[in-house]
């Protein structure tokens, strides 16, 4: 307890401290704070809610430095403690009583407040509400009532999850599971803890500084949509009262503040690369990616690039169709174009475990389910035989360089099939809440509202297990909010409007099997019907591609491609801290 008096005390020092603060000029004597390091991370984001879909390989990338998960995996993948610092599991076989209790480590949201247990129990309870879309609620179908509350059968208060103590949270499970798999899930980040008391203040509130509040290493401090990104250190990150005392720097957190441009084109990021004024650059422009195909760090991340078909469109009802226009795809020749991917031959990306362990790999043992050169005479042949011969469709992606090229690509292989292709680009668009400074994403409510033919997404794995991906597809476990307002509380479909009984059937084996090789082999099963029916086309599997300069150093990274700033150094960083006004 005392040590908790303390880190509160400091705390309060820390916001006095950072309220004081005008301006901050090394040159003029000012404290020293830390390193500004210029970097790229990606295309830009308009949302910072860690539980909307996401559907950016970008939107991830910074997302990780802002909420700590409760688990992480790392690079290797091996799965450790992030918030969480101890874990009991509690079995009672006659009573059939199972229980996790997660007790939490010592650290606070960037605004000073603590990481409480009543913040997980929030974060989950808003998941499994029946009338809030995520697909990252199957991933918490182990834990007591979470299905029937989702379907609209019980109320969230009976949810297996309770707050027992200040920093402990008790787990109460539906039977027996596989408590490493459980702990897998819980490595994803749209499980992270959030504060009931910010989210539910207003619509906005992961759009804007003030209202962001953040439990991992940055915080959000200044967001200007199509100008820039400030992401600057979480003094609170655990902070060790130990050994800091009143000294408002964060020693878990190395840099100060990483900045962000994105008014610059792409050969004004490339010349601040060489000129040593840009420092990591993570969206390396299409034209220049071979030149660095060498030299660039490049992992697989658990993404895929696909193309969601809107399946209730007359158009795209039969799969033969379906099929025949991935058919028509060199996804070969696609990846070459992108340079930092992988044909895609399957749903399932590399990097994802194939059960708990990074010591078997899902795709390695799932082996080529889809050709990756295009087949034109038979996807012509597959159309003939659905009686289609052609017709109108808009493919939707987002402005981004290597979707849109892909989206052309795309559209001249569907044209040799007899269709008329129209490509749709967006990006941010005037929000809807009329809030001054925020904007929205065009792409992204398109998606949710599923107003589509086509739609380029790159679908990721919320964990290193497959049934993160392939979960969602089946109707129950889709995740879509249901419309609460009839009564009827009719569960809706994935994005795509897919419906199979099959597919709907596998996966209910998938949940109900909890030896983990055996549902391994099941889960190959469900991504087989998937690659038959097609409601989806998996295109690409996506790398993480950055050029890291030569006066930047510790940067590590975590599973799948996500990067760990927090050790990261910055030679001779005076250079660039001068002047700058907060």
């Amino acid at each position: 307890m005392m040590k908790r008096l303390m880190a509160l005390t400091l705390c309060l020092l820390t916001v006095l401290t950072a309220v004081g603060c005008a301006s901050r000029d090394k040159l003029q004597g000012e404290e020293d704070k830390g390193a500004f390091i210029n970097m790229y991370l990606g295309t830009e984001i308009y949302d910072f809610d860690p539980q909307i879909p996401q559907n950016n390989d970008s939107a991830v990338k910074v997302i990780s430095m802002m909420y700590e998960p409760l688990f992480r995996v790392t690079e290797k993948g091996k799965l450790e403690k992030a918030l969480v610092d101890k874990v009991e599991i509690k079995e009672n076989d006659v009573k059939g009583e199972y229980q996790m209790l997660l007790t939490l480590d010592d650290t606070c949201w960037s605004d000073g407040t603590y990481v409480s247990a009543n913040d997980v129990v929030y974060s989950w309870k808003r998941i499994l509400e029946p009338d809030f879309s995520s697909t990252a609620c199957a991933l918490l179908f182990d834990v007591k009532n979470a299905r029937a509350i989702k379907e609209g059968d019980a109320s969230i208060d009976d949810l297996g999850i309770a707050a027992v103590d200040e920093l402990v949270v008790e787990i109460t499970f539906e039977g027996k599971i596989d408590y490493d798999q459980f702990m897998l899930n819980l490595a994803s980040y749209a499980l992270v803890p959030l504060r009931e008391d910010i989210v539910s203040r207003s619509t906005d509130w992961s759009k804007k500084p003030a209202t962001t509040v953040c439990s991992g290493p940055f915080m959000l401090r200044r967001v200007t949509y199509g100008e820039g990104l400030i992401l600057e250190r979480n003094s609170y990150y655990f902070r060790d009262t130990d050994k800091e005392d009143g000294d408002v720097l964060n020693k878990s957190v190395n840099p100060y503040r990483i900045v962000i441009d994105f008014t610059k084109s792409s050969a004004d990021q490339m010349n601040d690369y060489n000129s040593a004024m840009l420092f990591y650059n993570n969206e390396i422009p299409l034209d220049q990616r071979a030149t660095y195909a060498d030299t660039a760090m490049v992992t697989d991340i658990a993404s895929t690039h696909s193309y969601f078909f809107n399946t209730t469109n007359p158009l795209f009802e039969k799969a033969e169709v379906r099929r025949a226009l991935s058919m028509a795809l060199d996804r070969t020749a696609m990846a070459q174009k992108v340079v930092f991917a992988k044909p895609a031959t399957g749903v399932v990306p590399y990097a994802v475990f194939n059960a708990t362990s990074a010591g078997s790999l899902f795709r390695e043992v799932g082996g080529d389910l889809i050709a990756t050169t295009a087949d034109i005479a038979g996807a012509k042949s597959l159309l003939s035989s659905a009686g289609v011969t052609g017709g109108e469709f808009t493919l939707t992606h987002r402005a981004d360089e290597a979707d849109r090229a892909l989206a052309e690509m795309a559209k001249a292989a569907w044209e040799q099939l007899g269709f008329t292709v129209t490509l749709r680009e967006l990006g941010s668009e005037k929000a809807a809440s009329e809030v001054e400074g925020i904007v929205d994403d065009a792409f992204n409510k398109a998606y949710i509202a599923g107003d589509f033919d086509v739609i380029a997404v790159d679908a990721s794995t919320l964990t290193a297990d497959a049934y993160s991906i392939l979960a969602p597809f089946a109707k129950l476990f889709s995740g879509q909010g249901m419309d609460m307002t009839t009564g009827e509380y009719l569960a809706a479909p994935h994005i795509t409007g897919y419906d199979s009984e099959a597919y709907n059937a596998k996966m209910e084996e998938v949940y109900a099997e909890k030896d983990i090789e055996a549902r391994a082999a099941l889960l190959h099963e469900a991504e087989q019907i998937l690659v038959e029916d097609m409601p989806i086309i998996p295109v690409l599997f996506n790398q993480d591609a950055a050029l890291v300069h030569g006066d930047l150093s510790g940067v590590k990274s975590f599973w799948g491609g996500i990067r760990d700033f927090r050790m990261a150094k910055l030679a001779d960083y005076g250079r660039f801290t001068t002047a700058v006004t907060e």
